[in-house]
């Protein structure tokens, strides 16, 4: 078990010294796939947006925001791909995205990216890893990403279906019929809703239990939870989940979340230490709980070596008790001094 602390304090280290870089690399990467998506979904729109150095120069310029505002460029990404289809349907889009911001601005600031994360997990076949993600390691404000972000992948499911029928000029169905029938009256929007919701409310709740590898026991909770409330739409609401692809999508949660787990566990909590101490006004009760990461020693050892062949010790001896002897002497004076002084 040691071993595996000291490696794992080794690799927490690397990922310290080296999160600036991997964090724009996460950006461009997560940026790179979201735009390659919108660009095959909604390729048929304006040319030069249609373009493959497009989703790659957004990408790069994503390095530099914060995921917020790239969550904002893509949705202006997305509502301009969708004009030449049908002006409503952008306008649509566009008023929904802004009315889905300010939502998880209200929420939470640092965490209203993930509105958009969801869907490009979701698309990948692995949705739960953004609430697994916000339990683990996120306040629990940030659930309020989560459910936009669920809102965002069923809009963006329902207009896709839709999109030949919207862009039909004869077609009696406008995009608040797709908005209303495929999203606000689906039974499983909201049990993939509810489902987002409890999986992050019941990681973060299990996390923070003072226990040994609580994280680990959280994210399988979480999913266990998560599991139940999809097999409880299909089997209670019908609604049309497979199964199949879900327990998948959950099988690549769980193997990623141990390693998150892993990797974020701080605190060994089978060692916890009381100390008690006081002072004038007040007694101190403290649980003392000691980090699992081993600290590595930072010793730093010099070796002088001397050739002492050549060198006097007699000498230096002899020079050594000089000067003793003269530090003893002016010591002796000063001593008599003082006491005339008196």
């Amino acid at each position: 078990m040691k071993q595996f602390f000291e490696i794992r304090g080794k690799v927490q280290e690397v990922i310290e010294k080296a999160w600036p870089i991997i964090e724009k690399l996460v950006k461009f990467i997560a940026a790179l796939l979201m735009f390659l998506q919108l660009n095959t979904l909604f390729g048929g729109g304006i040319a030069i947006l249609s373009k493959g150095f497009v989703p790659v120069l957004l990408a790069v310029v994503s390095i530099f925001l914060d995921f917020c505002t790239i969550g904002v460029l893509a949705l202006i990404y997305t509502a301009a791909q969708m004009l030449p289809t049908s002006w409503v349907l952008a306008l649509v889009t566009l008023v929904v995205g802004v009315f889905l911001i300010g939502a998880a601005l209200y929420f939470n600031r640092k965490t209203a990216g993930l509105f958009w994360a969801v869907p490009l997990l979701s698309k990948l076949g692995i949705p739960y890893m953004a609430p697994l993600g916000v339990g683990l390691f996120g306040p629990v404000t940030a659930v309020g990403g989560i459910a936009v972000g669920s809102f965002l992948t069923y809009y963006l499911r329902a207009i896709i279906g839709f999109l030949p029928s919207l862009g039909d000029e004869e077609a009696t169905v406008t995009p608040l019929d797709v908005l209303n029938e495929q999203v606000l009256s689906n039974s499983a929007f909201y049990v993939f809703l509810i489902a987002m919701v409890m999986m992050t409310v019941v990681v973060y709740i299990v996390g923070t239990i003072r226990v040994q590898w609580n994280k680990i026991y959280a994210l399988v909770l979480g999913l266990v939870v998560e599991v139940l409330i999809q097999f409880a739409g299909v089997l209670f609401f019908n609604t049309g989940e497979n199964m199949g692809q879900v327990m998948l999508g959950t099988l690549f949660t769980l193997i990623l979340g141990l390693l998150m787990a892993l990797l974020g566990s701080e605190g060994n909590y089978n060692r916890i230490e009381k100390v008690r101490f006081e002072d004038d006004e007040y007694i101190y009760h403290v649980h003392a709980i000691p980090k699992t990461k081993i600290a590595k020693a930072n010793k730093k050892v010099t070796n002088v070596t001397r050739d002492t062949s050549k060198m006097d010790l007699t000498a230096n001896l002899g020079a050594v008790v000089e000067v003793s002897a003269k530090s003893a002497r002016s010591t002796k004076g000063k001593s008599k001094t003082t006491k005339k002084r008196k």
